[in-house]
């Protein structure tokens, strides 16, 4: 009884000041114990969730698809490859969002941190904004070589990352990717999801 009172008080009191709204459904993150949102309806929290927020589910997808005896560089180097032909990982980290609603699309980051990391970066993005101009050229959606979207913005997340900042012996490749995306300016990661919009 008092364990319910006291999780009364505090989803109360953090309502109250705007940290959370009753009217979406929350979980807590397996990893770390943040709160994550999970619905925008809904009241409350589901205690059955056991999943993890964004910054620690990119960081355990990315630290995970290591191949056994393969560093981060390799890593990369395979994941560019898979990146170039359709998102290799699990949709729910394919969009990372910061906390100033900066939005990654890990797909783009680690295409160009392959070419980054094998060439430069200068090279890396001028390849990402060429791939934008043919997708605009024949009418895809997707393609905006003048900005716009996230594409551009992550190509160069990615290709600075491999070119600057990723180090073979540097511990694992999601801790580094977490480290250098949190170090932009943007603030920490915010959230991850299969979709631009969040959902």
């Amino acid at each position: 009884m008092k364990r319910a009172l006291c999780l009364f008080l505090v989803l109360a009191a953090a309502a109250l000041a705007g940290a959370i709204s009753l009217a979406e459904t929350h979980g807590i993150c397996r990893v770390c114990g943040k709160w994550v949102v999970l619905t925008k309806e809904g009241a409350g929290l589901n205690r059955d969730w056991s999943g993890t927020c964004g910054r620690c589910g990119l960081k355990e997808y990315l630290n995970g698809a290591a191949a056994e005896d393969e560093d981060p560089s390799e890593t990369v180097d395979r994941l560019g490859d898979e990146s170039r032909k359709g998102w290799p990982g699990p949709e729910e980290v394919r969009y990372v969002r910061l906390e100033d609603g900066t939005l990654i699309d890990m797909r783009h980051f680690l295409a160009a941190a392959d070419v980054g990391q094998d060439h430069n970066h200068a090279l890396a993005e001028v390849l990402g904004w060429l791939v934008e101009v043919a997708q605009w050229v024949s009418g895809e959606e997707s393609g905006s070589p003048l900005g716009g979207n996230e594409d551009l913005s992550s190509n160069q997340a990615g290709a600075v990352f491999a070119d600057d900042d990723l180090d073979a012996d540097g511990g694992g490749l999601g801790d580094q990717v977490v480290d250098y995306l949190e170090s932009l300016g943007h603030g920490g990661i915010s959230g991850a999801s299969g979709s631009k919009d969040g959902e």
